[in-house]
């Protein structure tokens, strides 16, 4: 599977990549303090991992969400940090048990509360279950529960719905037809199921793999229908197809299809524009020049009728699309993870509303990805990603904040070049497909998790 190649371990990167591997804190270079400031930086206590997953907008500036260990739990918690436009702290803290917890997704409530999905291994049936929580914005804890089996369970999505309850979409080794199958999961506002269950075929469906990451997302169209994207083997046209499904109000089954060609077209994300569009940015080696892996940019009716399909790639070298928010203009931003000469780079692509390119432009910060996206009112860009320490602290991954301007810009920033994309139409066979669906019936189990505020300070090295 693609996410295998992100577990690429031997590093060749020297340290004066990101400015010497900077661990004391920096100032925020001249002119880039207050409202909109533009700047890149680096957060977290500079050891361990720090690995966030997850962006939402709030009325202060972006809440991220993802992974520590680099604090007081070893095991690791979930860590969450809101920061203002300028890359400040507004609020900072850890949410975790006994054991390991990861956050993957968030909701940013009407009252600046928090619902939030991921896994935890500090309660549930076995390995790590599906953990979803609920917060004030003073982030006491509202409740907080763990959904799974004997085998793994992730939450890798979660969406508001206009009953007011969430849409959790992940995965279960637990239940199902086969190897691994996607989970859609409804709960209520005090965390408790509505309906669920199961889907899948015989084969590794929602990821999975071996390292376990169930990359689903679940999206609310304007019809009040649920759109679920994921990727499976059981069915499609080669290795590894994408897999959408469109599912009523109480999960019932619409219609289901599996899009790609001869070899493995996969996906990490999706996004819904404003007009009811499902933004879908896939990576395919069944097209494109080379085989290389290419971002396949796929956008669907609610029907799951294909309206583009096009490969949007850097020729020779494999690049692979793991973040997308839509723009105001009816287009959109994805943060793109390329592999050229060794070395994971963060490249962010922004295409228009018909698809086509806008700009296209690699950030040499290191190895880097992308792993979330915010596109806010003041037309601005922030990125979430993953900054990878190197030599010599291999095994230090930071937060790493990027906010830039709608053309991309960070001002007198010479870390910025523009790449060249290959760009071609392509021919996908659509597969309609019949996977088993398998009812479930997990109860939630209390999962005791404690919010402690964290001290952290950002380390900024480039801005204008």
């Amino acid at each position: 599977m693609h996410r295998s190649k992100r577990e690429i371990v031997a590093i060749a990167l020297v340290c004066t990549a990101v400015a010497g591997c900077i661990e004391e804190e920096v100032p925020m270079p001249e002119g880039t303090t207050g409202e909109g400031a533009f700047f890149s930086a680096l957060y977290g206590p500079g050891i361990g991992t720090e690995e966030m997953e997850v962006a939402r907008a709030t009325e202060r500036g972006v809440l991220i969400g993802g992974f520590s260990d680099g604090f007081d739990d070893e095991d690791g918690d979930g860590w969450l940090v809101e920061l203002d436009p300028a890359g400040r702290f507004v609020s900072q803290g850890t949410l975790g048990g006994k054991g390991a917890e990861m956050i993957l997704d968030l909701v940013v409530l009407d009252d600046g509360g928090i619902v939030g999905t991921g896994w935890t291994q500090s309660a549930g049936a076995g390995g790590y279950d599906v953990w979803c929580f609920r917060l004030t914005s003073d982030r006491d804890v509202v409740w907080s529960y763990a959904y799974g089996g004997e085998g793994a369970e992730q939450g890798w999505s979660i969406t508001p719905t206009t009953s007011g309850n969430f849409v959790v979409a992940g995965g279960t080794t637990s239940f199902g037809a086969g190897g691994s199958d996607l989970w859609l999961l409804e709960i209520d506002g005090a965390g408790m199921p509505v309906w669920q269950k199961a889907l899948g075929g015989p084969a590794d469906d929602a990821g999975a793999g071996d390292f376990e990451e169930f990359t689903a997302r679940v999206m609310e169209t304007p019809t009040g229908r649920l759109v679920a994207v994921t990727e499976t083997q059981s069915f499609g046209a080669g290795d590894a197809d994408v897999w959408a499904l469109g599912l009523d109000g109480d999960g019932s089954v619409l219609w289901q299809n599996a899009y790609g060609g001869a070899d493995e077209d996969t996906v990490w994300s999706a996004a819904l524009a404003n007009d009811g569009r499902v933004m879908v940015p896939a990576v395919t080696s069944s097209f494109g020049p080379d085989g290389s892996g290419d971002v396949w940019w796929l956008v669907l009716d609610e029907d799951g009728g294909l309206l583009t399909q096009r490969v949007l790639g850097e020729p020779g070298i494999y690049d692979e699309p793991i973040s997308v928010v839509p723009t105001f203009d009816g287009g959109a931003v994805l943060g793109v993870s390329g592999y050229p000469e060794g070395a994971w780079q963060d490249i962010l692509l922004r295409l228009d509303a018909d698809g086509m390119p806008l700009w296209h432009r690699r950030y040499d910060m290191g190895w880097s990805w992308t792993n979330a996206l915010v596109a806010d009112a003041d037309e601005a860009i922030t990125v979430a990603g993953v900054y990878w320490g190197g030599d010599p602290q291999p095994d230090v991954m930071d937060l790493w904040v990027m906010r830039l301007s709608f053309d991309g810009d960070l001002t007198a920033c010479d870390r910025i070049e523009d790449t060249d994309l290959h760009v071609e139409e392509t021919a996908a066979v659509v597969t309609s497909t019949s996977a088993v669906e398998t009812p479930t019936m997990v109860e939630p189990v209390p999962a005791d998790v404690t919010w402690t505020t964290t001290q952290d300070r950002p380390r900024y090295y480039c801005g204008p």
